[in-house]
């Protein structure tokens, strides 16, 4: 899925490394192929452990979350109850890449992500109200998503790259 910042003006900006809920295992909810979520970001000041310390309306909102001290489902469910559309989780660590969501998402009907530790830092440092968060499903084509556990695979593509600097794939 793509997650990208829209703001009055200005293009869209795709925020950097993001790990979207789409593969089993996953505590969110999947992004149909059609399904566009736009709506305006709440960050939510406590680590969302418990509904009692979200006391920012979430209402139709996406809400922005820490890592950190409880599972992502807890956080995601919190959020949820609130009202949230969406979540992104911020990756407490500045050197890894965000990674699967794994847990019990038993009840989870709303689309969560994790986004990196530079990307949130990059949210909260806009304005409260002065942009839109947009979340859809990404149908670039891929060349090919991780096999689940069944061990390493070798794999050659071939590219044709018809003009210098045009090319076919996003990496």
């Amino acid at each position: 899925q793509f997650v990208q910042v829209e703001r009055a003006g200005q293009a869209p900006a795709a925020l950097g490394a993001i790990y979207g809920g789409r593969d089993r295992g996953s505590i969110a909810a999947p992004l149909g192929a059609t399904q566009l979520i736009r709506a305006d970001v709440v960050y939510i000041a406590s680590l969302g452990c418990a509904a009692a310390d979200i006391t920012e309306n979430l209402t139709g909102k996406i809400a922005v979350i820490n890592r950190g001290t409880c599972t992502f489902a807890i956080k995601t469910l919190n959020a949820q109850a609130k009202g949230a559309v969406a979540v992104l989780i911020v990756n407490s660590d500045a050197t890894t890449f965000p990674i699967r969501m794994g847990g019990d998402g038993t009840g989870i009907n709303i689309p969560a992500s994790m986004i990196n530790k530079a990307s949130g830092a990059f949210l909260t440092g806009l304005a409260a109200g002065s942009y839109q968060i947009s979340m859809g499903f990404d149908t670039a084509p891929r060349l090919g998503e991780f096999s689940g556990g069944r061990g390493a695979t070798d794999t050659l593509f071939g590219l044709y790259v018809a003009q210098a600097g045009v090319y076919p794939i996003r990496m």
